[in-house]
């Protein structure tokens, strides 16, 4: 998904620079869908996998990095909050018992992470919103320490006007309270599909997705909770 940067911040020329190529590129992107260059005959499926590592007070675990440096296989990264990490499946050909595939794949993947954890006495668990976390656990000090995601705090404020982000949800509780970091982005952890499919589909199935979306959530919504609210 990209290449790791090595500096947190970017002059007004390499910022110029990127839009320019940017435009050319989105050019290109156009021209060559407009004449059909992009292929239709390749389906494929991926599947991305977001967790918690704990500790063993069955808490939220900080040592993200130095847990993936450890693990050292391709297919476990990083996420933004030092607690959080992803797994990456191998992609399937979307056809036949491709779920079916995916699933035990998954297992085998999760079984890995799992052991590795267990051997340096902590765990992992999948779940949308982990229920006793504090809220002073995911302030700027606890973002994942690589370049691109200091460089994405700096960039966000600075859009922000230097202003907090503001989360208002009203439900069976209310709960009212102001963000001023990404690592808050550690506060949800998700299962994801990723579909590589031909461009002349992409409208159906991108519509397809939003259908499916709500009664999907409704079905796998299983962590109601966050800092002692019901929501």
């Amino acid at each position: 998904m990209g290449h790791k940067i090595d500096k947190e911040g970017f002059s007004s020329e390499e910022i110029a620079e990127f839009k320019s190529r940017l435009n050319e590129e989105t050019k290109l992107l156009h021209t060559v869908a407009k004449n059909g260059g992009f292929s239709n005959n390749i389906k494929q499926i991926g599947f991305e996998l977001e967790l918690t590592l704990l500790n063993h007070d069955r808490q939220p675990h900080n040592t993200n990095l130095e847990f993936v440096n450890a693990f050292n296989k391709p297919f476990l990264v990083t996420e933004v909050h030092e607690s959080t990490i992803e797994i990456n499946s191998d992609p399937f050909q979307l056809k036949n018992k491709v779920f079916h595939q995916g699933e035990q794949h998954l297992h085998k993947l999760v079984s890995q992470v799992r052991k590795f954890a267990n051997k340096q006495k902590s765990d992992i668990i999948s779940i949308g919103i982990f229920p006793t976390e504090d809220i002073d656990n995911y302030t700027e000090s606890h973002m994942t320490n690589e370049a691109r995601y200091h460089m994405m705090e700096k960039c966000l404020r600075k859009y922000r006007l230097y202003k907090p982000a503001k989360i208002n949800i009203n439900k069976t509780d209310s709960l009212t309270i102001d963000i001023d970091s990404i690592a808050c982005i550690g506060l949800l952890t998700a299962f994801q599909i990723h579909c590589r499919i031909g461009l002349s589909e992409s409208a159906r199935f991108y519509n397809a997705s939003l259908i499916a979306s709500a009664p999907l959530l409704a079905c796998a919504g299983n962590s109601p909770y966050l800092f002692g609210k019901s929501l």
